[in-house]
């Protein structure tokens, strides 16, 4: 297992998901990467000394370089749906955001800002 440390005491590492199948139903909550990323830190989803993003699995690191979750990983999440989710995310845009570390796919270490944008934007 690789532990890559990202700024002064940020760390990140990918580690197997513990409810991973193979072969899911597309867009099923079961549609994930085998490998999940995982952040020791705190418990924290803004860490502003290091300008990092944890938005757990609201965004995905396996778009251009990010994008939103499918609906089907909202669904225990009643009456909250992709509209409202683009909505409460872009107010993260007022923030210094310098890296996004996702749960699931590679994290966005460099443009990280413009990347939130972009998977807002689709």
């Amino acid at each position: 297992m690789e532990v890559r440390e990202l700024a002064r005491g940020l760390w990140r590492w990918e580690a197997p998901h513990p409810g991973w199948e193979p072969n899911p139903e597309p867009d099923s909550p079961a549609d994930r990467p085998q490998l999940v990323g995982c952040v020791a830190y705190g418990t924290d989803d803004w860490i502003p000394e290091h300008g990092a993003l944890v938005p757990g699995d609201r965004l995905l690191g396996d778009g251009d370089p990010l994008r939103m979750c499918p609906d089907s990983r909202m669904r225990y999440l009643d009456g909250f749906a992709r509209p409202e989710l683009r909505r409460e995310l872009r107010k993260l845009l007022d923030l210094p955001i310098r890296m996004i570390l996702t749960s699931h796919g590679e994290p966005a270490l460099a443009d990280a800002h413009a990347a939130l944008e972009r998977a807002l934007a689709a």
